[in-house]
């Protein structure tokens, strides 16, 4: 079926003989927000709320269509039954990019999260999707991802829409930046505070949904090598909702009982990937993050994977010995002059 085909099963009402009986209180109405069609489930004891349901793009059969509609619109409502979203302001946010703009965040995704009509953007095995927050309240929001055929129609780059979406997240969803130790301790849970580091620290943000993607902004980075007095730190993935990080070189409780030092070495990550992959097992698959440990270094502003982070730091160090071997021979044999960009190794 063409588009326009599907908009009249919609405005005929045919369609609603394949929506189940509980979702009969609904209007069927088809909504034009900005360049994006889509069709809209309305209450109606609320005619400025509705839920977006489903793009018009179809090639299958009416039959086919009609059905698929309504399987779509059941799972959504079971799924968001209080997720009503202020049409008429998602009309005017999706006017333009430049309306659209101080809504777009990004948000993190399932590290096997697919979506082709979306953006995805891949860090260190993680995966983000910028999205437009429709509404966003203190214990609930509404999001939509930005469609890709949108973003064409109004001239604007995918790299562009990424960059955007990551340094607008802090102010579109807030940061939350607290020690483990005191998230526990404020839920009463039964565990050894003792046991745990003070310098672990949670980053999310306020709604505690899909934060994990705050660690994209180098803003925030920096705010927690602030804390870490300007150290470089780990970065755990620990859900979808938030990272965990701690400063390299901290010391953490070992598997003998004692304190060691938390250093960037193959060994080290390899006990802390086993740890992510144990706690991955307790999650549903749609909130792990990934299985990767990330290591930001905060004089290069970097979010680098583990591992490079371990094999440069190596580099450097034998580099820096070469070049203080260098010199020391250097006030034997004056004729030798270490380049200190360049040493030979």
């Amino acid at each position: 079926m063409t588009k326009n085909e599907v908009i009249e099963l919609v405005k005929s009402g045919r369609l609603r003989g394949f929506l189940p009986p509980e979702m009969a209180q609904y209007e069927v109405n088809v909504e034009q927000m900005g360049s994006y069609t889509g069709i809209v489930l309305v209450n109606p004891e609320q005619k400025s709320a509705a839920y977006p349901v489903e793009r018009l793009q179809f090639i299958n059969s009416e039959e086919e269509v009609a059905e698929l509609l309504a399987g779509s619109m059941n799972r959504f409502i079971q799924a968001a039954p209080q997720g009503n979203i202020d049409i008429e302001g998602l009309r005017e946010k999706l006017s333009s990019y430049e309306a659209a703009k101080p809504y777009i965040f990004m948000d993190a995704v399932s590290h096997n999260y697919s979506n082709d009509r979306a953006v995805v953007y891949e860090k260190n095995g993680m995966k983000f999707v910028p999205k437009l927050m429709v509404s966003n309240g203190t214990q609930e929001r509404s999001v939509s991802a930005i469609p890709k055929e949108w973003l064409l129609r109004q001239g604007i780059s995918e790299e562009r829409l990424i960059q955007d979406a990551i340094s607008n997240t802090a102010n579109v969803t807030s940061v939350s930046i607290n020690s483990m130790s005191d998230i526990f301790s404020n839920m009463n849970a039964d565990f050894e505070i003792s046991a745990m580091p003070e310098t672990m620290l949670v980053v999310t943000n306020a709604n505690k949904t899909g934060g994990a993607s705050l660690i994209l902004d180098d803003n925030v980075r920096q705010r927690v090598s602030e804390l870490y007095g300007g150290n470089d730190f780990f970065v755990i993935p620990s859900s979808i909702h938030e990272v965990i990080t701690l400063p390299v070189g901290n010391n953490i409780l070992n598997s003998a009982g004692t304190f060691s030092p938390f250093q960037p070495d193959s060994e080290t990550l390899q006990s802390i990937m086993e740890m992510v992959s144990e706690v991955n097992e307790t999650l549903d698959d749609e909130e792990i993050l990934g299985y990767s440990v990330s290591i930001y270094d905060a004089d290069k502003h970097e979010l680098e994977k583990g591992t490079e982070y371990c094999i440069n730091k190596q580099i450097d160090k034998v580099r820096n010995l070469r070049i203080n071997e260098l010199k020391e021979m250097g006030e034997i044999q004056p004729d030798i002059k270490p380049d200190n960009d360049n040493p030979k190794l």
